[in-house]
């Protein structure tokens, strides 16, 4: 792996002997990739640049911290995005739209002079509305040639601070960087060389994350780069000295083969190496530009599993358009008529006390407001402490449950009637919890009268389809929603307008629309929104299979009749999922994630340390998220820490000395497939002896992840 700038050129320049020594490497038959940092030019443009100085490269072999931004924003599905990178490398980010207003994430990289306050105060704000902050790289100099020169660090530092958020780093000295850039080796990091001119980014960054690592004494290189307390494996003068030193290491290795094993080939084993590299390569590329094929060659069986499947349930296709953002200007001009018709239908309500007691007294559907009312919560991992507004709350029945679950609820309704009604519901509870301070509170249909980002959840039980302004509305929503916030509806879909129930309602006044889901997924996005997605479940449809015939049903048996009828069950309701930022579970909010660390030993890497009597020691420790949510680091709700239970070893026996022996906080959050580095002091032992360290991760006050199914990591001790 060879960092550019500094490395292999400088300016507009080869480092002397760059080109014959990348040359000589691959004709060795050492893969060789290119990692950089840079973002003031795009991928297709370092290709142009390594070619005109004579080195043949194509854009696969480049691994770029823009490139790696780009991955991790589609990978999270975040569509809007505020860039501050110089023009010439916004082509990676093509794809995405450009939003100043309410990015899904704000775009951190080099713009050199070009900063101004007026830019930084820009990305400022966009944060505190919501935005993620995506850290291309967080250099802190490099070279030009006027000196050393600010890079884009000093400003992701200055954002985070301000506004209080961590960044995400993608580029290096991210470990998720080094780890994409050994995947696409297809080589365990270990067997990997990390050549740069940065200390701190390319050398200990790539050493942190399992590579090995050499500088080279170009580009930024300064004396006191030597005096680091991580030394680099190796330091040479340039990138011209690296052929001399791993091929001579090689010979040196090749000449002990040979006295065991003489008349080894070199020349045949050289084109043996290059031409699997060929096909390797060949390989690759298939997999990234070709995923369907890939699947074909990698796994035959399941593609021809998925081609039956897919061919079996053809007939249950259904066309699907495009979403619209276009309203219907009629509708819109009469959203005050379509308001006073909700507050006459409550006000001239015949029945009161049928309004007052719902969901009970509403006989045939009961049991589907709780099935309903479960899976809208269980589905937005609502938690007690949560606030949650819910708009069209009628008469408040469900902001009640919430209330008795323990959450801070406010309901809101533009029919005046329908919230004193919801107030008495409250009144006669005497279990209602009046220390939430429950809120009702009115509006004109169009404004929602609530704070900015005032709220973690909002639910829209049975109301939407009644709005008719609904893009002003959605904005609403997503303007009083915190950043990880969602909106979760459950709404009737096709052919409920048409309902007998439907047409009796529409009598008084009431608006019935036909919700059309792509519709809103469309609206969504354009008023900000980072996601729609649909839980795939109906309070509709149970089917019963006789006892005797699960097995058989599992099987498949009477699959075909059953996806008949769940599938159009899918369509006569929804439950429809907006969410503020990416659709990722964290720890404070986990729900069904899956839990999962690796924990690897960096030092000691034998796992055992030996220490005095009375002192502490220090190890160092590396911990990989490897399951679905993202670890939170700071103290609060959601805190993931490294902890370790302490055990006295006696022969093949482990007596528990203490449980909560060890605690070490993370330094940002973790995200999936991220792993960190974690510097341990061990607490002092007295008494001498064998002991055992058993290493997990905790989320504080709920769960040790092994009971999760995660697994630990033994530190042995003897203390002397």
């Amino acid at each position: 792996m060879l960092d550019l700038d500094g490395t292999v050129y400088a300016g507009e320049s080869a480092i002397p002997g760059a080109p014959a020594a990348i040359e000589a490497l691959r004709s060795a038959g050492l893969g060789v990739r290119f990692a950089t940092n840079t973002t003031r030019l795009s991928r297709r443009a370092l290709v142009e640049r390594l070619q005109r100085l004579g080195i043949d490269v194509a854009a696969e072999d480049l691994i770029t911290a823009p490139v790696a931004a780009a991955a991790w924003l589609r990978e999270r599905r975040v569509r809007t995005v505020a860039l501050y990178v110089a023009a010439a490398g916004r082509a990676d980010f093509d794809e995405f739209r450009i939003d100043e207003r309410a990015p899904g994430a704000v775009v951190v990289g080099d713009l050199g002079p070009a900063w101004t306050f007026d830019l930084l105060n820009r990305a400022f704000r966009q944060l505190l509305g919501g935005a993620e902050l995506l850290a291309i790289q967080r250099n802190r100099y490099w070279k030009t040639a006027d000196g050393l020169t600010l890079d884009a660090g000093p400003f992701v530092a200055a954002l985070e601070y301000a506004a209080g958020k961590q960044a995400v780093t993608v580029g290096k000295p991210s470990a998720a960087f080094f780890a994409a850039a050994a995947r696409s080796l297809d080589l365990p990091a270990s067997q990997v060389l990390m050549v740069g001119d940065d200390v701190v980014s390319d050398v200990e960054g790539a050493m942190a994350a399992g590579l090995r690592g050499v500088l080279v004494r170009t580009g930024k290189f300064r004396p006191a780069d030597l005096d680091r307390e991580t030394a680099p494996h190796a330091v040479i003068d340039s990138i011209a000295e690296l052929p001399r030193l791993l091929l001579g290491a090689r010979k040196a290795a090749l000449g002990a083969s040979r006295r065991e094993a003489p008349g080894l080939p070199t020349a045949r084993s050289s084109r043996i190496a290059a031409e699997m590299r060929s096909i390797f390569d060949f390989l690759q590329s298939l997999r990234r530009r070709h995923p369907r094929l890939w699947l074909l060659v990698r796994h035959p069986g399941l593609y021809v599993e998925r081609v039956i499947y897919r061919t079996a349930l053809l007939p249950f296709w259904r066309r699907q358009k495009p979403g619209s953002i276009d309203e219907d200007p009629k509708l819109l001009e009469r959203t005050e008529e379509y308001n006073a018709a909700a507050e006459r239908y409550f006000a001239d309500h015949e029945d009161t006390q049928f309004l007052l007691d719902k969901p009970f007294s509403d006989v045939e559907g009961f049991p589907e407001h709780l099935i309903r009312a479960g899976t809208v919560m269980a589905a937005g991992r609502i938690q007690p402490g949560d606030t949650v507004v819910e708009i069209g709350a009628g008469t408040c029945w469900l902001s009640h449950l919430l209330n008795r679950y323990g959450c801070r609820t406010v309901a809101v309704d533009v029919s005046r009637t329908a919230l004193e009604i919801g107030k008495q519901l409250f009144e006669r509870e005497p279990l209602t919890n009046w220390s939430l301070d429950p809120q009702f509170v009115n509006y004109d249909g169009r404004t929602l009268p609530l704070e900015d980002a005032m709220c973690d959840r909002v639910i829209v039980y049975d109301a939407f389809h009644h709005i008719p302004n609904q893009r002003e509305l959605l904005a609403e929503m997503r303007r009083i929603l915190r950043p990880r916030g969602m909106v979760l509806m459950s709404e009737p879909g096709v052919g409920h307008a048409d309902a007998p129930a439907s047409v009796a309602e529409r009598e008084t006044g009431v608006l019935e629309n036909e919700l059309v889901v792509a519709d809103i997924a469309a609206l969504a996005d354009a008023v900000g929104f980072h996601d729609t997605t649909l839980l795939v479940s109906t309070p509709y449809f149970r089917h019963e299979v006789p006892a005797g015939r699960l097995g058989d049903f599992v099987g498949g048996s009477g699959f075909r009749h059953y996806w008949a009828l769940f599938s159009q069950h899918l369509m006569v309701h929804h439950y429809i999922l907006i969410h503020v930022g990416p659709n990722v579970p964290t720890t404070d909010r986990p729900g069904n994630a899956a839990l999962l660390a690796a924990i690897s030993f960096e030092e000691p890497a034998d796992a055992h340390r030996r220490l005095t009597g009375g002192e502490p020691g220090r190890a160092v420790i590396g911990v990989e998220n490897r399951g679905d949510a993202v670890w939170l680091h700071d103290a609060g709700k959601g805190w993931t820490r490294l902890g370790g239970h302490l055990f006295a070893v006696n022969n093949s026996s482990r007596e528990l000395v203490a449980y909560d022996w060890l605690r070490v906080g993370f330094e940002r959050d973790v995200e999936p497939d991220d792993r960190v580095i974690v510097d341990i002091e061990l607490p002092a032992i007295d008494r001498p002896g064998a002991y055992e360290v058993e290493l997990d991760v905790v989320l504080e006050s709920v769960t040790w992840f092994a009971k999760r199914g995660s697994p630990t990591a033994s530190l042995r001790i003897t203390v002397e």
